[in-house]
């Protein structure tokens, strides 16, 4: 994974490449996958169980797993997984093997495709990384954030308030995990924001389930929100321009902030909405 002065000495080196031409196109100076693609991958067999999968997540804080089998990719286990497949449904993650799971239709991307097309496959297929191959061969992995942080290298200048999500789910502090993923699950969303009343306490996100409830093997009808919420919240007003948000949450490790005005909830900025927002700039 590219740092941000890296990345800004390759788009320089690639631009001064086509310079010369005065009828090249923009899509030319677009960085390659293998340009920012992580090449350490972590992989998982289909048949390990969830629990285990989870273990391996919650360890070296990571958001998917590959699944290898034989030598091939044979599919994807994401945190999302955990929230819909697994605690969702009341099922035990010790007894649920990966294969059960997994997304078996695996969207993956050439270590030579451009940055741009690569983004275009994000928002198109609606994932958030994507598995690099040449040829059959696991090379790497690039996802959402590789991504938002190249494209918003080329410049970007929107205030969080046009892109942010102004229907926040939430959720009081005393409910059960349960109860919480039952309702990220129906409303198809990756995090909840925790409140006190009218006061916002926390956020719990599918990492938070998968660390604090999943990989340590705990009783999601049982754990009440505060236990297991992150707190304090990354809290932002809705005139913070897109770009500094974007690089608040890659130095916190995040992939959302909440947004208020004047001590009122008003909004939810995550790291698709930054990514859309760029890829249709750029497009």
């Amino acid at each position: 994974m590219a740092s941000d002065g890296k990345i800004r000495e390759l788009i320089k080196n690639r631009m001064q490449d086509v310079s010369s031409s005065h009828l090249v196109t923009s899509s030319q100076v677009w960085l390659q996958v293998k340009d920012l693609m992580s090449t350490d991958v972590a992989v998982v067999g289909p048949d390990q169980t969830m629990a285990m999968a989870a273990i391996m997540m919650a360890d070296d804080s990571l958001s998917s797993l590959v699944v290898v089998d034989n030598g091939t990719v044979a599919g994807i286990i994401t945190e999302k997984d955990f929230l819909e497949r697994v605690v969702a449904k009341g099922k035990s993650a010790l007894e649920v093997k990966v294969r059960d799971v997994m997304s078996c239709s695996v969207v993956t991307v050439s270590s030579q495709a451009t940055v741009y097309e690569a983004g275009r496959i994000v928002e198109e297929k609606h994932v958030k990384r994507l598995p690099v191959v040449d040829g059959s061969k696991l090379v790497g992995i690039v996802s959402q954030t590789d991504l938002i942080r190249v494209l918003t290298s080329y410049g970007m200048w929107r205030d969080v308030a046009e892109i942010m999500t102004k229907d926040v789910a939430t959720v009081q502090c005393g409910a059960t995990v349960a109860e919480a993923a039952a309702l990220m699950a129906k409303r198809g969303i990756s995090g909840i924001v925790v409140m006190q009343a009218e006061k916002i306490v926390g956020v719990m996100t599918e990492r938070d389930l998968l660390k604090r409830v999943v990989a340590a093997n705990r009783d999601p009808a049982s754990v009440k929100m505060e236990e297991v919420m992150t707190s304090p919240v990354e809290i932002i007003p809705p005139h913070f321009a897109v770009f500094t948000a974007s690089r608040i949450m890659e130095k916190k490790h995040i992939r959302r902030l909440v947004v208020e005005d004047n001590g009122w909830l008003c909004g939810i900025v995550t790291q698709t909405d930054i990514f859309r927002a760029v890829a249709q700039k750029w497009r």
